[in-house]
């Protein structure tokens, strides 16, 4: 044994590894390809914090966006163009700030050019307000209707007079339109019948705002309201709650208090000639004594029913104002006043 140690430094052993039938596997190296993204500069700049060299758009403060923004609208290389294309083009040039377009419309609206040669655009300055009445025969409106066929008399005019409360309606046919006939209307008609209103509403006919009408409105304190010029056809109420008479028809209650005008007046509903003729149950069981009870009470409750006539006619202004108010651009200005060319 002895003899042999000298062979082991020098013994070399090799070892095999055996492995099973089809277990042999090639590995190979793997190269993976990935091309160019918008989002390897900012994973960059997460990961390293280095910024890109080449930046697309470069941030600007407020005072440098005003001198870029200027340049580019009216300056060497600018065309006074709109609000929508300055922005376009400011990011075109390579710049960027959170409020670029509405900076960019601001500066449109104030340039002297856009002002001299732009659109006007007319948008509904101030808000409809109704004047409510509070009581029946206090607020009249006021028309001339015609001119018709000449009748009897040479008549084919009609003057027709609403309250705006009830919706009672006096008219009167004549021949010519004066201003005496006007104050023999408003006497004979509404002051003896009704009472001395306190408004009478007309619009710019010129027999309505004669001095002669104004003098003796104001020795009765009645105040005369006009309204607009633009289409006298369609400005009051007065034309629009008795189209009967251009058909010779009686006028229709109004729909709003859901009350006729007669019982608003007078407290019970009037006798038509209907019911003459066809008898209704109230006219066959008609009694003097239970009548006159019923005709007591009926005006102990025609407070309680104007009032519920008032109430359902603020409801139907206050909705018919709302699709109108809805599109109103609230502003105060006066005579004499500078304002944008875009703010009309």
């Amino acid at each position: 044994m002895g003899s042999r140690l000298e062979e082991i430094d020098t013994a070399q052993i090799t070892l095999l590894t055996v492995q099973p039938e089809g277990k042999i596997q090639d590995v190979g190296s793997v190269t993976e390809t990935r091309t160019v993204s918008w989002m390897d500069e900012i994973w960059d700049y997460l990961e390293t914090g280095r910024l890109p060299v080449e930046r697309a758009l470069r941030c600007l403060c407020s005072e440098e966006a005003w001198e870029v923004m200027r340049e580019i609208h009216e300056e060497s290389c600018g065309n006074h163009s709109g609000g929508r294309s300055l922005t376009s083009k400011i990011m075109r040039h390579g710049y960027f700030w959170p409020t670029i377009q509405r900076d960019s419309m601001q500066l449109v609206r104030k340039c002297s050019h856009y002002q001299i040669h732009g659109n006007l655009y007319y948008t509904l300055g101030a808000r409809i307000e109704f004047t409510y009445p509070t009581w029946p025969f206090d607020h009249w409106g006021m028309d001339l209707i015609g001119p018709f066929p000449s009748a009897q008399g040479h008549k084919k005019f009609v003057l027709v007079a609403i309250d705006h409360f009830s919706k009672w309606i006096e008219a009167e046919p004549l021949a010519n339109i004066t201003e005496n006939a006007v104050i023999q209307f408003i006497w004979k008609n509404l002051i003896c019948r009704f009472g001395i209103p306190s408004k009478i509403t007309t619009d710019m006919e010129p027999n309505f705002r004669k001095k002669k009408i104004k003098k003796w409105c104001a020795n009765w304190k009645i105040k005369q309201i006009y309204t607009s010029v633009g289409n006298p056809k369609a400005n009051g109420q007065t034309e629009r709650s008795c189209p009967g008479y251009y058909e010779l028809i009686e006028p229709l209650p109004g729909q709003v208090q859901k009350i006729p005008p007669f019982a608003l007046a007078y407290g019970s509903e009037a006798l038509i000639p209907a019911e003459v003729i066809e008898p209704t149950s109230r006219v066959i069981c008609y009694e003097d004594g239970s009548n006159e009870a019923e005709q007591r009470l009926d005006l102990d409750l025609i407070e309680e029913r104007r009032y519920v006539a008032k109430l359902r006619m603020q409801i139907y202004k206050r909705k018919s104002i709302r699709p109108y108010n809805s599109t109103v651009k609230e502003r105060t200005i006066q005579v004499g006043d500078l304002i944008l060319r875009g703010g009309l």
